[in-house]
């Protein structure tokens, strides 16, 4: 009589031979797919999220954005700027022969006070459908702090200031800036930037905009 283990034992090989398995290999199998197919699937948004910003990115979230306003540079010059006068200091060469549509047409020695140097330069050109000069007296400085603190008597001089912030360049701050406005339409920016102070002079949406057009 055979025994019934080695019955069991014999029908488990043929089982095994024939690529039978159990049910709980099966489970175990589709559980690691599906958990590398989720992976997969995290991985891949992950990736569409950074390579295209768009893509992680609701409705309401690009509604949004969508009403931000950006402001246009201004036109360039047509004219070309006058020449620098005899003996121009690199200081001088360094301020813009043109700013937007504003061309320089004078450079002249102002009193330079406590500054080392110091420029009144004149711009014209047109803007707001009508002929506009705005003027710029550049002064340079010994130090940075001293040219912060002749930044910030321009302001006290001139008025209160309607907007104010800081000069940022390469991501570091390099000064400040002021927006003062007259009685008369025109309007003040001061700033520094570094060892230099500059004040602009003109009506008021012109001198914003020839400050904001300003490469320093």
């Amino acid at each position: 009589m055979a025994n019934p283990n080695q019955h069991d034992l014999r029908a488990a090989s043929l089982e095994h031979r024939h690529g039978k398995v159990d049910p709980a290999v099966y489970r175990r199998r589709r559980i690691a797919v599906g958990v590398a197919a989720a992976l997969l699937a995290i991985l891949i948004v992950l990736f569409l999220a950074y390579a295209w910003p768009g893509f992680a990115r609701s409705d309401g979230d690009a509604k949004a954005s969508a009403t931000v306003t950006v402001t246009q540079p201004a036109p360039s010059a047509t004219a070309q700027p006058a020449a620098l006068p005899d003996g121009a200091t690199p200081f001088l060469k360094v301020l813009p022969g043109t700013v937007g549509p504003w061309a320089r047409t004078s450079a002249k020695s102002a009193d330079a006070g406590a500054a080392l140097e110091a420029w009144t330069v004149a711009y014209a050109g047109p803007y707001g459908g009508a002929d506009t000069t705005v003027t710029v007296r550049a002064a340079q400085y010994d130090t940075a702090a001293h040219a912060a603190d002749a930044a910030a008597d321009a302001v006290e001089k001139a008025g209160d200031a309607t907007a104010s912030g800081d000069v940022v360049v390469g991501g570091k701050k390099a000064g400040t800036y002021a927006v003062v406005p007259g009685s008369d339409g025109n309007a003040q920016v001061v700033w520094s930037n570094g060892t230099a102070t500059l004040v602009a002079s003109g009506p008021e949406d012109a001198v914003r905009t020839f400050y904001a057009a300003f490469p320093m």
